[in-house]
């Protein structure tokens, strides 16, 4: 059973990329910081105005 999923994680690898890894922007701190701020104000204003009801 486990070499089943094993082979499975393998093709959903090469298919979808490794999920097993961080994208490079949560590595360097200051990315990171970046990121959030540039994302805060439109979870905000998606706090307010759902998209999704």
């Amino acid at each position: 059973m486990l070499a089943a999923a094993e082979a499975a994680d393998a093709s959903e690898d090469e298919t979808f990329g490794n999920s097993d890894e961080l994208p490079d922007w949560t590595v360097d701190k200051q990315k990171r910081l970046a990121k959030i701020q540039r994302i805060r104000p439109r979870a905000a204003v998606l706090r307010v105005f759902p998209i999704c009801s």
